[in-house]
């Protein structure tokens, strides 16, 4: 027997217990003359006919019980076994018959399917009426005659009947005539459909109408339609204006909606999708909640989202937990991404993993990422391999890395003073924080202290504590009258 199928013999000894459980109902009932019932169906033939009905739809004699059912006067079995008979061959008139009764007796299913029969027979003029007459009463039912028309490409026939839905109140049907026209460029008709959504009560008839205003160049419009959907409770729209006012610099207005994203159950608001809850992520991260913050971009990454993955990343590194981060930044995708080579090699150097560091700070710095060839000049440099050092070194400094120039500077200060300087000049000319001290201390060994009072003076604009306790003792030194003057503190 195949599972979750009701055996023929079930079937029949069902019947069988109905019929005698009617037999013995009439039995104990009083002989008394009853009145005659009143048009339409008794108890009894009703419950006869919900019997055959259920029977058509335990999978064993469908078509059987439901012709029983039909025949008793149900308009779902009527359209239930037309339905059925016109995959048949041979069938065709009598679900005709089947699916005309049910529609001339008012059941809208019967009045779509019938005119959805006689459409597609090539009799477009009788069934006008019958299809009008179904949107009418239940526009909802136009979405699947719209969904067979466009994959039988008749766009213009799926345009027509979507209208007449949504003219008949179908707000879906509304929205998608809205998103059509947004994708066409007609942005009044978006406008129109979109409009009649949000009277009808559409959710998303809001944001609907921001990205009509956007597509169309008007930022303006699209915020203030995306502020109101936002309003009414849209969590997307939440998302994107919380991030709009953030960017305009609005953080306070930007607060209540980025809350409504934090409290809300992004993976259910977006439907699953990894890019939505990402981009959920990043609003909630604007709240400087970290914990749930860290828990969004997990959730967006065991998704699918690399970039969420990466952001996971971040965090565990900055806490460095190296270990911790491994799992995410080995996520697929995530090397793809700007950062993701340069970040999963530091997680593997910080776990101690020293040959995979090497392996993939090698791969990222080959594909153009001059940090990632610092770090893997630091890491042979750590290692005792000067030469290697050097070379990934000058390959950073020369596509703009000022940490690779710095620390050239620092190995060539022995070996090659001038060579040194030049470099520890350009760290310095390319914004290295500590190079303007180093330079300070190189042109106080040359005897030109205006040059170094002018490095250290750059050295604190920076924020190197040092080159401000430098400029500290001068001015004392200065004060003083003379004296010792500036002591190179550290390296």
């Amino acid at each position: 027997m195949t599972a979750g199928r009701t055996p023929d013999a079930d079937i029949f000894a069902a019947r069988r217990w109905r019929d005698r459980r009617d037999r013995v109902a009439d039995q104990a009932a009083p002989q008394t003359p009853q009145p005659a019932p009143a048009a339409g169906k008794g108890p009894r033939q009703t419950r006869r006919v919900d019997d055959a009905l259920a029977l058509g739809s335990a999978g064993q004699g469908s078509i059987k019980w439901l012709q029983a059912a039909a025949e008793g006067g149900s308009t779902e079995a009527m359209v239930r076994l037309g339905a059925e008979l016109v995959d048949h061959p041979g069938r065709f008139s009598e679900a005709e018959r089947w699916l005309r009764q049910a529609a001339e007796a008012g059941d809208p299913h019967g009045q779509l399917h019938y005119g959805r029969l006689l459409l597609f027979d090539g009799r477009a003029e009788e069934a006008e009426p019958w299809l009008e007459a179904a949107i009418t009463a239940a526009p909802e039912l136009a979405v699947g005659l719209v969904s067979d028309l466009r994959r039988r490409q008749a766009d213009e026939l799926a345009d027509k009947w979507q209208q007449k839905a949504a003219e008949a109140g179908d707000a879906e049907a509304a929205l998608d005539l809205a998103i059509a026209a947004i994708k066409r460029g007609d942005r009044p008709t978006a406008e129109r459909w979109a409009q009649w959504a949000r009277q009808l009560g559409h959710p998303d008839a809001e944001s609907t109408l921001a990205v009509a205003a956007m597509e169309s160049g008007d930022e303006q419009a699209a915020w203030t339609w995306m502020g109101r959907a936002a309003a009414n409770g849209n969590v997307n729209a939440a998302s994107a204006y919380g991030l709009y006012l953030v960017g305009e610099g609005r953080a306070k207005e930007a607060q209540p909606f980025l809350k409504q994203v934090a409290q809300a159950d992004i993976e259910q608001v977006t439907g699953g999708d990894p890019e939505e809850m990402y981009l959920m992520a990043l609003a909630i991260m604007e709240l400087r909640d970290r914990p749930a913050t860290i828990r969004a971009f997990e959730n967006a990454a065991r998704k699918g989202s690399a970039e969420a993955a990466l952001m996971v990343g971040r965090f565990m590194l900055a806490d460095d937990r190296w270990a911790d981060g491994l799992p995410w930044l080995s996520r697929p995708g995530v090397t793809d991404l700007p950062d993701g080579g340069l970040l999963l090699g530091m997680a593997q150097a910080g776990a101690g993993q020293r040959d995979a560091a090497i392996k993939t700070y090698t791969a990222a710095a080959r594909s153009g990422d001059a940090r990632a060839a610092h770090k893997l000049g630091v890491l042979y440099e750590n290692g005792g391999d000067p030469r290697r050092a050097i070379a990934w070194y000058e390959r950073a400094a020369d596509e703009g890395e000022a940490s690779a120039m710095f620390n050239l500077g620092l190995m060539f200060a022995s070996r090659d003073p001038a060579l040194g300087e030049r470099w520890m000049r350009k760290a310095a000319e390319c914004g290295h924080q500590k190079a303007p001290y180093r330079m300070a201390a190189l042109a106080a060994q040359a005897g030109r202290e205006a040059e170094m009072r002018d490095w250290l003076r750059k050295g604190a604009a920076a924020g190197d504590q040092r080159a401000v306790e430098a400029l500290a003792d001068l001015a004392r030194h200065d004060a003083a009258g003379g004296g010792r003057g500036w002591r190179r503190r550290g390296r």
